[in-house]
């Protein structure tokens, strides 16, 4: 499968909205709205990309990454691929595209927050580089449930 990263602007956040939706409505108690992320896409330092499938005609989203950068640290606010298309690479190539990003403009590491039962996702992460630095008690929720969210740090690639 191959896969285009392309970056998208706060006019496109309808597109990361429906996909949010779609990605995390079992999973979270909140979805981010279109209001919501059109306001986070306004904030200096945020940009976002979109996972289109190159093997349709039409663009296709099929993942979402969201990422804030403030100097040497940026932070992952969000990622996600919509289920028919994960553990084909994916959220591989927006991770790899995150943290070359992040590197050229001058960052030297991302952070994350991932819920501590997403065990794809952690080790999605790890093998990109990204270790445990933290945890935050109570974090996430998902009905009456609470889990702990697990924050997570990589050092981002030597830019060429």
């Amino acid at each position: 499968m191959t896969t285009r990263i392309r970056p998208i602007s706060v006019a496109a956040a309808d597109i990361v909205a429906i996909l949010h939706a779609d990605i995390f409505s079992g999973h979270h108690d909140e979805c981010w709205s279109r209001e919501f992320l059109g306001k986070i896409l306004s904030t200096p330092g945020t940009t976002a990309f979109v996972a289109l499938d190159n093997e349709v005609e039409e663009e296709s989203p099929i993942g979402f990454a969201v990422i804030r950068i403030s100097g040497e640290e940026g932070e992952v606010l969000s990622l996600g691929v919509t289920a028919t298309m994960r553990r084909r690479g994916v959220g591989g190539a927006l991770l790899k595209n995150v943290l070359r990003f992040a590197a050229e403009v001058g960052t030297t590491s991302m952070v994350l927050e991932v819920a501590e039962n997403n065990t794809p996702a952690r080790e999605l992460y790890r093998q990109h580089g990204f270790v445990v630095v933290g945890r935050r008690r109570d974090y996430f929720r998902h009905g009456n449930a609470r889990i702990d969210a697990i924050i997570l740090r990589a050092s981002t690639p030597p830019v060429t």
